[in-house]
């Protein structure tokens, strides 16, 4: 490969990783609506998080379930 082929190859690949960073800088700047609208998704997405991670631990700890038995429900759910 010579180097303009890998200099687009290069470019191409960093385009591609930076291209959500810059969508989100995009949601930052944009109209107050949708700054709002994306922080209230970023609050939701961990509350869903950690309402999952402290279900997760109820079960095996409190309801005495195994781990495997909790996995392979929450992987049914999750699936369907």
């Amino acid at each position: 490969m010579d180097n303009r082929a890998a200099g687009r190859s290069r470019s191409l690949l960093v385009s591609t990783l930076i291209s959500s960073y810059v969508t989100a800088a995009g949601t930052v700047t944009a109209a107050p609506e949708i700054r709002k609208l994306a922080a209230l998704t970023g609050i939701n997405a961990v509350g869903n998080g950690l309402f999952a991670t402290v279900n997760i631990l109820f079960y095996t700890q409190h309801l005495g379930f195994s781990i495997g038995m909790v996995s392979t429900a929450l992987g049914g759910v999750i699936a369907s």
